[in-house]
Parts: structure tokens; C-alpha cells; sequence
């Protein structure tokens, strides 16, 4: 039933992600797996920017961020996004 959801999550994700890279807010290509620097984790991209890297604290299952960590967004050299999350649930 969690993987169901799970899978659910991540189509509904998909679906709003589509319509998100096709406007200007998304320059950085559509969307897409981002591999985590550090890290042999990778973290769905729902709106890829330029210059993004990010990083993963979390558990990594077959390649994958899973479970609760804490996702960082780079742009450039800035910091722009750290939430504490739980994998699966919008970036896997």
C-alpha cells in the first residue's frame, strides 16, 4: 500500500512537473532525476534550475534518496532550499 502511494505521489508530482518545465520558471530543462554531490543518491527534480546542485543526508536505497534526510539546494554558490523531508513522498 506505501509503495501505491508512493507511486501515486510521484505521478502526481509528475504531472504538475510537466506543466512547471514548460514555463520560465524552470530554464534549467525538464524535469528529471538530479544525482546528490557527495552522494550516490538521486532525488527527483520536479523544476530543474541553472547552475542547481543539491545534496541528500539521507538514507539511499538502490540509488535512490529514501526515508527521512535533509535535501539541500545549491544555485551557483547560495544555499536556496534545505528542508528537513521524507523521501518518497514528492522526490523520489
Amino acid at each position: 500500500m506505501i509503495r501505491f502511494l508512493a507511486m501515486v505521489v510521484v505521478f502526481v508530482g509528475l504531472a504538475g512537473a510537466s506543466a512547471a518545465a514548460q514555463s520560465a520558471e524552470c530554464p534549467g530543462g525538464p524535469p528529471g532525476w538530479i544525482a546528490a554531490q557527495g552522494s550516490p543518491c538521486r532525488l527527483w527534480n520536479p523544476c530543474p534550475q541553472r547552475e542547481e546542485t543539491i545534496t541528500w543526508s539521507g538514507a539511499c536505497v538502490s540509488g535512490v534518496a529514501d526515508g527521512r534526510g535533509v535535501a539541500q539546494r545549491f544555485q551557483g554558490d547560495r544555499r536556496a532550499w534545505w528542508p528537513t523531508t521524507e523521501a518518497g513522498c514528492g522526490f523520489r
